[in-house]
């Protein structure tokens, strides 16, 4: 039975990328790298591809050395592959990445809108941390900053949360720049399990995901939360709290 499965997946999959290729053209593989051969088994585009997706509208998108651009049915590379990022196409426009350089491109992979910044993040929930003349903010898929590039530090917290930092403090913001929590606490942790650490004039507390402060900043020490509790260090004592900061007791 397994092998029956076996085969009967072998088959789908090889009748899956057969018809994803027009034309009678196929993929084959050579040291481990991919290309396409005509119906009468010339190559067409050579085994120089780290990947080779699914033809869509005459186009398909290839991979080579961690970049991207696309080919058609000619074998060409008709947006070079040189890419880090290149978002799916709307209107004739798609978001993409390149180096230093964040914008849209049109069908051909030339820039019809674009900025430069020294440090341009993964996409994540239509959103990217872009660091631009030294200061980081975000930007959303339609390249308009939703955080102004005005923060010293940003990171990911998750959530939807960021954590901004300014002169050394540091606060909590959204993916929207809504701020919750002002930039006057001494480090903020990102969330795990619905719970960020925070600390504010040498003590700890923990700030909820659902933008309220569950424990008021009060403990000298607070590690991380397993299982529901943690070790914390109260009035110079050693102690085991729950996510509400009560003590426990054995």
């Amino acid at each position: 039975m397994r092998y029956h499965l076996l085969i009967i997946c072998t088959f789908l999959a090889l009748t899956a990328a057969a018809q994803n290729l027009p034309n009678g053209l196929s993929f084959f593989y050579e040291n481990g790298l991919k290309g396409i051969k005509t119906k009468d088994g010339k190559t067409l585009v050579p085994a120089i591809y780290d990947e080779i997706e699914a033809f869509e509208k005459g186009r398909a998108r290839a991979y080579r050395e961690e970049k991207t651009g696309f080919l058609n049915l000619a074998g060409l590379e008709v947006i070079p592959v040189k890419f880090d990022f290149i978002d799916v196409f709307v209107d004739g426009r798609a978001l993409a990445i390149q180096g230093n350089t964040i914008g849209n491109i049109d069908e051909s992979g030339r820039w019809k809108k674009k900025l430069e910044a020294e440090w341009i993040g993964p996409f994540e929930n239509g959103r990217a941390m872009v660091k631009q003349k030294g200061r980081w903010g975000l930007l959303n898929s339609e390249l308009k900053w939703v955080v102004a590039a005005q923060h010293q530090s940003l990171v990911d917290a998750g959530f939807g949360y960021y954590i901004f930092g300014n002169k050394g403090k540091f606060g909590l913001l959204d993916e929207n720049g809504h701020v919750y929590l002002k930039a006057e606490f001494d480090s903020i942790h990102p969330f795990v399990d619905g719970l960020a650490r925070v600390q504010r004039k040498g003590k700890w507390g923990l700030y909820h995901q659902a933008a309220r402060m569950q424990v008021e900043p009060r403990f000298e020490q607070l590690g991380e939360f397993k299982n529901g509790e943690a070790p914390a260090r109260l009035n110079g004592k050693a102690v085991r709290i729950d996510i509400d900061g009560e003590p426990l007791t054995d």
